[in-house]
């Protein structure tokens, strides 16, 4: 594990909400992360409006447990503690690990997978701002 000397600082996922349907996750637009697997790596993904394909054997493989159809909800006491980013391989991400309490579980998260989030989100938020200004006229 990567838990060492180094001074991790934890911050608050406000929400985590996602839907698994057929080895599928819908992530509704009021989410903030969802969770999947590649490669024996657990990711965890900021997600406003797009969905993720799930490559797992099957549910009990997920870091958390919850069956299909399940919301998986992880509230405001939620802690996530987040490692420096680091280079290995030539693949930057972040190291960090989720705790609500009843399950703990551990990332890696690719920068790439961070870069896709945030170009979600800005045109989630531009195509937000359109229907908006449209709904005005």
């Amino acid at each position: 594990m990567f838990l060492n000397k180094q001074k991790i600082s934890p911050y608050s996922l406000t929400f985590l909400s996602v839907k698994h349907i057929d080895n599928e996750i819908y992530i509704p637009v009021n989410s903030i992360a969802c969770i999947y697997k590649k490669k024996d790596i657990f990711y965890v993904v900021g997600a406003f409006k797009f969905k993720l394909s799930l490559k797992i054997k099957s549910l009990s493989e997920l870091p958390v447990n919850f069956t299909q159809g399940d919301y998986l909800k992880l509230n405001k006491n939620t802690i996530v503690r987040k490692e420096k980013t680091k280079i290995t391989y030539g693949l930057s991400y972040t190291e960090a690990i989720v705790s609500n309490g009843f399950h703990t579980c551990y990332f890696k998260i690719p920068k790439e997978l961070e870069i896709n989030f945030k170009t979600s989100l800005y045109k989630e938020i531009n195509q937000r701002k359109a229907y908006s200004v449209e709904q005005k006229n």
